[in-house]
């Protein structure tokens, strides 16, 4: 099978820059709403996670006074 399998062949014209940069543009607002809920998530795994091995112990020992 070729290097280029499944793309433009090589004599196929480049879009102008504009387009290109459209593209570009598109491309990336499509994949910044999956980066966005993805930071998300781990906002609040992280969040979960540092209240319940920091905040809560912490809490806690206060609490008793110890």
């Amino acid at each position: 099978m070729p290097d280029n399998a499944g793309l433009e062949p090589d004599n196929a014209p480049n879009p102008p820059p504009k387009r290109r940069f459209s593209e570009r543009l598109k491309r990336l607002k499509s994949g910044s709403k999956k980066a966005f809920w993805l930071w998300v998530g781990y906002q609040a795994v992280k969040g979960a996670l540092t209240t319940a091995l920091i905040w809560i112990p912490l809490w806690l020992i206060w609490w008793r006074g110890e």
